[in-house]
């Protein structure tokens, strides 16, 4: 109910507190690495994160993020697989993870460049599966989680032109569960075309 009343209020506040000067949609996709240092020996895996961002005004954008991510790690608490656990750099689990998520943008731009820091909202869940012994066999068995998560990003474009963007983008997925940088710090390039 919280999440409800917070997004509720996010949009009301983003689309009356400017004045609609312009109506530009950015539209990008990225992918690169994720890390996630809360799990022992993780192995950064790919994700993917796609978005779009709706200008209220020159500099103030509404945006809205999807990422997916895996990554590997070695899983002690819910798997009873003891073996091999001794080899430096083991992972046994894997964990992928889905994050949407509504916010605000801030345009710094520049002649040949424009540096977009954002902070969003949103919903995470991460499932994760690890190897576990019953009496007669072995199997795998998945955990899987939703809960709130605060995708904070950096993104840093060059102009290609008078549509499209090409970058690098960083950022963070931080759930109130977990570290600051122990979900997903993720990095990779980033493409951009603004619909003006």
């Amino acid at each position: 109910m919280y999440t409800r009343l917070l997004l509720t209020f996010l949009l009301f506040a983003t689309s009356t507190g400017f004045g609609q000067q312009r109506k530009d949609l950015v539209v990008s996709l990225s992918s690169g690495l994720l890390s996630s240092s809360y799990y022992e020996n993780d192995v950064s895996g790919g994700y993917y994160s796609a978005g779009m961002d709706y200008g209220l005004t020159n500099k103030h954008f509404l945006q809205f993020c999807f990422t997916t991510a895996e990554n590997t790690y070695l899983e002690r608490e819910m798997s009873n697989v003891t073996s091999n656990l001794q080899i430096p750099g083991y992972a046994n689990s894997f964990n992928r993870i889905w994050s949407i998520g509504i916010g605000y943008k801030y345009k710094l731009d520049f002649p040949h460049f424009v540096l977009w820091p954002g902070a969003a909202v949103g919903m995470i869940r991460q499932n994760r599966t690890f190897p576990y012994r019953f009496t007669n066999y072995e199997s795998t068995m998945s955990y899987s989680e939703t809960q709130i998560v605060f995708p904070v990003t950096l993104e840093a474009d060059y102009k290609l032109g008078r549509h499209w963007l090409l970058g690098l983008k960083g950022g963070l997925l931080i759930c109130p569960d977990y570290p600051v940088t122990g979900i997903g710090l993720h990095a990779g390039p980033v493409v951009s075309y603004v619909i003006k």
